[in-house]
């Protein structure tokens, strides 16, 4: 049976979600190659990146951690070509600004096709739209 590289890196945001919100960054960080490489395995480019912006949330936080899923993150948004890609970097950009992480904000806005969703994102952190990760525990 092959494994769900979808359900691997979709359900492993909450484990490394844990370790960051127990003190463990560097087990945190030190998962993210593993999860990058079977993210990169996912065939169908939606799903790619709905596993990797659930992960980008459970990292948010984590400066160096954020940094790499952010960067496969807008891979795979440009990959997909889907309305999902503009609505996942528009969020992450508004999360990214209201987080004070402006230069990276700017980052994938500029990464960001020039269509709606570009506009939108502008307007909303213009507005000071308030944008976090998800929770992931209550």
């Amino acid at each position: 049976v092959a494994e769900d590289k979808y359900r691997i890196v979709g359900s492993s945001a909450w484990r490394v979600r844990a370790m960051i919100e127990r003190g463990e960054q560097q087990a945190a960080a030190d998962e993210l190659p593993d999860l990058l490489k079977y993210a990169a395995d996912i065939s169908h480019p939606v799903s790619r990146l709905e596993a990797l912006f659930l992960l980008f949330q459970s990292v948010f936080e984590v400066d160096n951690c954020r940094r790499l899923v952010l960067d496969a993150l807008v891979e795979a948004c440009h990959d997909a070509k889907s309305w999902k890609s503009g609505d996942r970097l528009r969020e992450a950009a508004i999360m990214l600004a209201f987080a004070g992480h402006h230069g990276q904000a700017n980052e994938v806005i500029g990464a960001m096709p020039l269509w709606r969703f570009r506009r939108q994102a502008v307007e909303r952190i213009g507005r000071g739209q308030r944008r976090e990760p998800r929770p992931f525990f209550w």
